[in-house]
């Protein structure tokens, strides 16, 4: 029933290549991802000891990596995670369920019934119309603002050049003058942002405070596009067998997994160890498969699969109650209204290698 089924327990057989080791187990990912010896890439201290040998202003790229969750360990990472958690989950998120009812509606009422680009009427609204509004971010250059946003995704990747990393150090500058500008003309615009400006408890600067709620929009990017893997999963192998919300709804962590657009969990090991028969080095980094490292066992759906879709333990990702629960709102909603489609075409991004991200989507509703 549902393509690509994620593997049966087996051991890796990937080998240590150049310091670089891919794990594709659930059991051995989770030895790793529960030994304090392997930690989250340490990009805080690495652009500390940058600075201390070039020249090039790293103001901003500092501002944002000391207040991503991602590369944090420790207290500053509870604190942000604390923060962030208060807005986006329990009851901070049951108060987003207007707007993420509402807005999902006027996504699925402007879909046509000729064929079209899943990316462009989904993908792209799923930010503007829903995320938007929750985080109260509306800069005056938006499409700009959304593509430089995205930048923040690069620097999961490893070995970035000091242009490069200067590049992005502008870049992030002017995200945070836009929402600054912002605040100029709109003090109270709604939304987190909003909020968290105005909570004098909070023991962070406005800087902070700004370069957090960025990093959370940028932060969302693989939910629109999981989201629109989903789709393609779901009608791949034509119309999935007619089934109530109910039951959808209960098949969900299997769509989730299958179109998650994360391909890796990094950690890097502070401490030599061997996992799956595979040595692994200090100063080694480890990179889970996430489509690959799930376990499946008997059970009702729902219940048997486990994944890494979401990371893990201290770092599992802090949007996750969100994304779950737009999805669960988006997902039954439009296959009540398409219960029958037909996949195109589609194209993924091939420069980026961090996320499964498609391109374009072009889908047909069938009468």
């Amino acid at each position: 029933m549902f393509a690509d089924e994620p593997t049966l327990v087996r051991r890796s057989k990937f080998e240590n290549k150049n310091g670089i080791v891919i794990l594709d187990n659930y059991h051995d990912a989770a030895m790793v991802l529960s030994d304090k010896a392997f930690h989250v890439p340490d990009l805080p201290g690495f652009l500390r000891k940058l600075e201390t040998h070039a020249t090039v202003d790293l103001r901003y790229l500092k501002l944002y990596v000391d207040n991503s969750p991602f590369f944090l360990e420790g207290e500053k990472h509870k604190q942000l995670r604390d923060i962030c958690l208060r807005y986006l989950s329990g009851q901070g998120l049951k108060e987003l369920d207007d707007v993420i009812s509402s807005q999902t509606g006027v996504i699925l009422e402007s879909l046509p019934s000729a064929p079209f680009d899943a990316i462009t009427l989904i993908g792209k609204p799923v930010f503007t119309l829903i995320i938007k509004p929750i985080l109260g971010l509306r800069p005056a250059e938006s499409d700009k603002f959304d593509r430089l946003a995205m930048v923040l995704q690069r620097l999961i990747e490893p070995m970035l050049s000091l242009n490069n990393l200067a590049r992005i150090n502008s870049e992030l500058e002017w995200l945070t003058h836009q929402i600054q500008r912002q605040f100029e003309k709109e003090p109270s615009p709604g939304g987190v942002l909003a909020r968290l400006m105005a909570d004098e408890e909070t023991p962070l600067s406005g800087e902070e405070k700004i370069a957090l709620v960025i990093t959370l929009y940028a932060a969302v990017a693989p939910l629109a596009q999981t989201l629109c893997n989903m789709i393609d999963v779901l009608y791949r192998n034509g119309a999935p067998a007619p089934c109530e919300p109910a039951q959808l709804l209960e098949q969900l962590p299997f769509y989730i997994h299958q179109g998650a657009a994360p391909r890796f969990i990094h950690r890097v090991a502070s401490e030599s160890r061997r996992i799956g028969g595979v040595a692994i080095r200090q100063g080694d980094t480890v990179m889970i498969d996430i489509a690959r490292a799930a376990l499946t066992e008997a059970g009702p759906p729902g219940q048997r699969l486990r994944h890494y879709s979401f990371g893990h333990g201290a770092h599992f990702c802090i949007g996750a109650p969100l994304s779950k629960r737009i999805v669960s709102e988006f997902i039954p909603r439009f296959f009540q209204q398409f219960p029958s489609l037909r996949v195109i075409e589609k194209q993924y991004d091939e420069n980026n290698h961090i996320a499964r991200a498609l391109t374009s989507l072009i889908v047909s509703p069938d009468p």
